[in-house]
């Protein structure tokens, strides 16, 4: 079923991006509508707002990533899925990050690496650890930084994911 999920948000990300080139501006909220009219199952329902929330995110809709990120994170407390609640407060940590507010975005990528850690979701820690990393790089402080990378590409390492290693190393040389 996620499987489905993953190709039927990655067809309209698709549909969403051919109709933002051309210059339609109600793009997006066609594709909130129509994913957000979707009932798939509990636990998928609350992905959609991640993806929805990413799609914002990559257009620099920052306001809407943020509402539905947060969205996100109503409904993983509404039904307790811990690792969607993580995954949300890591995107609301890049979000801040990307908007230079750093003492947010630490407070919220630790708040879910304390989840990730407690549930054992060894890869949406890995991201978590690389998300923070990025923040400290950003900040300037090179020490912190490379302290969660190592532990980012450990824990990718671990689970077998070399590409995201090759991801992790490349882009903290940048």
């Amino acid at each position: 079923k996620n499987r489905y999920v993953c190709g039927l948000v990655f067809k309209y990300y698709l549909m969403f991006c051919i109709y933002k080139k051309l210059d339609d501006n109600n793009a997006i909220e066609q594709l909130d509508k129509l994913l957000d009219s979707i009932q798939l199952g509990i636990k998928s329902n609350g992905y959609i707002y991640l993806y929805l929330a990413r799609i914002h995110q990559n257009f620099n809709e920052i306001e809407k990533a943020i509402n539905k990120y947060n969205k996100a994170l109503q409904y993983s407390e509404k039904i307790n899925f811990r690792q969607l609640q993580a995954k949300a407060l890591t995107g609301i940590g890049e979000v801040h990050r990307i908007q230079k507010e750093y003492k947010t975005a630490i407070n919220h990528h630790n708040q879910s690496i304390e989840i990730l850690e407690e549930i054992g979701a060894k890869c949406d820690l890995a991201e978590a650890y690389y998300q923070l990393a990025l923040t400290y790089q950003e900040m300037k402080e090179m020490a912190k930084s490379q302290e969660y990378c190592d532990k980012a590409i450990e824990l990718f390492e671990e689970i077998d994911a070399p590409k995201q290693v090759e991801r992790v190393q490349t882009k903290m040389r940048t």
